[in-house]
């Protein structure tokens, strides 16, 4: 009988059930100071160019970071309230889809280099008195 090929899965899968960027799962996966105990170790050999995880095993990684940020029910609220005013939902970790729509969607003054960070947003806010810029920025505990 033949052995079934293990289900493999990359950082997009991960950050797409964590609501985080690619780029923050592979800090997860590699930073020293913010890697997560219990990331999965990738199923490729060492230094491959875009690492594959058993998915088993990155649902697990998966299961238990959920668990860990689960209850934070204010940052859940301006999640929700964001997505309500933006008419849907986008990931809000995500830098392109804020700049698609900050800039695009709600057509709100382009940020220096289009920048979305916390100090931009907040200055942005500031300016614009966006509810959704608000949203974002208590979103992200600011």
């Amino acid at each position: 009988m033949a052995a079934t090929m293990p289900e493999l899965v990359d950082y997009a899968y991960i950050a797409e059930k964590l609501n985080v960027s690619q780029q923050t799962v592979r800090v997860y996966a590699t930073g020293t100071k913010q890697r997560k105990a219990g990331f999965p170790k990738s199923a490729l050999p060492e230094g491959a160019r875009s690492p594959l995880f058993h998915k088993k095993e990155a649902d697990a990684f998966i299961k238990r970071r959920l668990e860990e940020t689960a209850g934070d029910s204010d940052q859940e609220e301006a999640a929700q309230n964001a997505y309500a005013e933006l008419g849907r939902e986008i990931n809000l970790r995500s830098r392109e889809q804020l700049q698609a729509a900050l800039f695009d969607d709600l057509g709100l003054p382009r940020t220096e280099d289009l920048s979305v960070s916390t100090p931009a947003l907040k200055k942005l806010y500031d300016e614009t008195g966006s509810a959704f810029v608000g949203h974002v920025l208590r979103f992200r505990g600011k």
